[in-house]
């Protein structure tokens, strides 16, 4: 991922170039579903204020990182285990269907976000930033900020589990999303 966000910091996209931009608007507020909308009415109204408070915090985090290529660039979006092979010691990646521009430090709380409830102990995650540092430098400040990303990407996920038309989406979603609230008061604590 550190060697994708070297690349995408020096990428000078060819004219015509587009993609979809993965900023606070697009996350948390484009095209929300009517049923969206009613998903999120239906949360108890401290789970919402938190969801409402999380947004804030990332939101914030966004506009005071800026819109430099060191912070901002071409992103694959949802790269986790599911999304990378290896094959004779080399990491293949797939999957770009959310590849876009987006903030390099949510790209890599999608990543942590996925290990979160497999990582006691959080060594895979101190593991991913010592290999991230080998390859790109990410400093403590930005390091700190990583828990407001990965708050964010559980908010999105809470509120998609809420709101899809998939019956098994629907099923796990009570449980899903008081694992996301549980997750967020460790996140923004």
């Amino acid at each position: 991922m550190a060697t994708m966000h070297t690349l995408a910091e020096a990428f000078a996209p060819p004219k015509g170039f587009t993609c979809p931009v993965w900023n606070w608007e697009r996350l948390f507020r484009y095209r929300r579903s009517v049923s969206d909308k009613r998903a999120i009415r239906r949360l108890p109204p401290a789970d919402r204020r938190l969801f409402a408070k999380v947004e804030r915090q990332v939101q914030a985090a966004m506009d005071n990182l800026g819109s430099s290529r060191k912070v901002l660039g071409v992103i694959h979006g949802d790269l986790m285990q599911a999304n990378y092979l290896i094959h004779r010691a080399q990491v293949r990646i797939i999957d770009f269907a959310d590849f876009g521009v987006g903030y390099f430090l949510y790209d890599m709380a999608i990543t942590l976000f996925a290990l979160w409830g497999l990582d006691p102990g959080d060594r895979q995650r101190q593991a991913f930033l010592t290999g991230y540092r080998e390859a790109r430098s990410l400093s403590l400040d930005h390091e700190r900020l990583l828990d407001v990303f990965i708050a964010g990407r559980g908010v999105v996920q809470a509120r998609f589990v809420l709101a899809s038309e998939f019956p098994d989406d629907r099923a796990m979603a009570p449980k899903y999303v008081s694992r996301v609230i549980d997750g967020l008061k460790h996140w923004l604590r």
